[in-house]
């Protein structure tokens, strides 16, 4: 997936993966004992700013901020 990302005013485009979001549950339908949280964790493929990659020159942090912005987006079914 690919978007935007406005970071210290910079347009930064993103590309990206996000793995499936499944929450918790406090007991299956069953009656058995639910599961926890498990997904939404954001892989970052590269960073982009004027067309020009940029992810290797971005601190760790940086990296770190842009992907918990990703993790807490609601990207719906289709990633939107």
């Amino acid at each position: 997936m690919q978007t935007v990302h406005y970071y210290n005013d910079l347009p930064l485009e993103v590309e990206f993966d996000i793995s499936p979001y499944y929450p918790a549950t406090m007991y299956d339908r069953n009656g058995d004992p639910g599961s926890p949280a498990e997904g939404g964790e954001a892989d970052i493929s590269a960073i982009y700013l004027g067309g020009q990659e940029i992810t290797r020159l971005l601190s760790e942090k940086v990296i770190e901020d842009i992907r918990t912005w990703l993790e807490e987006q609601d990207w719906g079914e289709d990633g939107e």
